[in-house]
């Protein structure tokens, strides 16, 4: 009988045993990598991908602590470029001294800026039409850095004028009146010049038509004081220049 109550107490123990020992079937729907790769997103705190095919994040505006309004965009206002000159300009056909005569420019007037050949030139609109004024006594205003920049014209392959020779020059120093008298003769070496330029103190005073070769005039001059002079002759696309002679009151 003792021995019976032993045997089924034995039953008994290697029952729960194998009880213990039985495997645990996981959670439906998980498979072991999913899981696997969760719980080291979990542990190594790094963010999940976004899917291949998901749409991309949309960017979040947030408003500003202070409530103040976005700040606005300022859009320049463009005016009319224009350009003035300190001294008498010349302003040709084109970008440079071998290009004709088409206006001269004075202190005071404004023309409208048109082009720009840098780094020397603006192409302007005058009332003798449209030409090329030299950039040294110039100053631009208004929205002149909006223009473009242009292609001159060709120069011409014409022959240049040859330069006048000064042969003679007299003068007169008018004490009481303060004025002087100047006369100056010069050689017309040129056989195909549109007309002479007399040039006083680097400023062309007198416009004078081909095959002159004498000019007179009266200045304001007195004692102390001096004036320089050159000739100029020239074509519609060459100049050229006698050399420069200087007269001084005693």
């Amino acid at each position: 009988m003792r021995f019976r109550k032993f045997f089924a107490f034995f039953a008994l123990i290697v029952l729960v045993q194998s009880a213990c020992n039985m495997p645990v079937n996981p959670a439906p729907g998980v498979s072991d990598g999913a899981a696997t790769s969760a719980a080291m997103t979990l542990l190594a705190g790094t963010p999940t991908p976004i899917p291949r095919n998901s749409p991309p994040p949309q960017a979040s505006v947030t408003p500003s602590a202070t409530g103040a309004p976005p700040e606005a965009t300022i859009t320049p206002t463009y005016s009319v470029p224009m350009v003035g000159v300190s001294e008498r300009t010349n302003c040709r056909s084109g970008p440079g001294v071998n290009y004709q005569l088409v206006v001269v420019i004075s202190p005071g007037e404004q023309v409208e800026i048109l082009g720009a050949y840098p780094p020397q030139y603006w192409l302007v609109k005058t009332d003798y039409g449209n030409c090329w004024l030299y950039a040294e006594f110039a100053t631009p205003v208004g929205s002149f850095w909006a223009v473009a920049s242009v292609t001159p014209p060709p120069t011409s392959t014409g022959i240049p004028p040859q330069a006048p020779i000064i042969q003679k020059w007299d003068f007169f120093c008018n004490a009481v009146t303060g004025q002087t008298d100047v006369t100056i003769q010069w050689k017309d070496a040129a056989s195909n010049e549109d007309g002479y330029r007399v040039i006083r103190d680097s400023v062309t005073v007198a416009d004078l038509p081909p095959n002159s070769a004498e000019y007179s005039e009266t200045i304001d001059l007195v004692s102390g004081e001096s004036a320089d002079y050159a000739i100029e002759v020239y074509t519609a696309d060459f100049k050229a220049s006698s050399s420069t002679f200087t007269i001084t009151c005693p």
